[in-house]
């Protein structure tokens, strides 16, 4: 019993992963294809829109991998490792 509901509640965070990933990606499309539709009215880029065009595709690419890649199992590894390794961090 405690096995099937940790998995769900696993599974339930890669749900809410996958679905905000759906919504970054459109934020993403939206931003360049506005960012484009600008550059082609004035003739110029918009310089502030650099900063998003640049760091969006990082965090994109942070959920994909955590939604769709293996990113929760390096997680849990790197976790396992520091609990072993660690102890002296986690005297009480």
């Amino acid at each position: 019993m405690m096995m099937t509901q940790a998995k769900r509640m696993q599974a339930t965070m890669v749900a809410q992963q996958r679905e905000l990933l759906v919504w970054e990606v459109g934020l993403y499309g939206l931003l360049v294809t506005g960012v484009s539709a600008a550059t082609i009215k004035r003739g110029h880029f918009p310089v502030p829109a650099i900063f998003p065009l640049v760091l969006m595709p990082y965090a994109i690419s942070y959920q994909a991998d955590l939604a769709y890649g293996t990113k929760l199992e390096r997680i849990k590894a790197e976790a396992d490792r520091i609990l072993v390794r660690a102890t002296t961090l986690f005297t009480f």
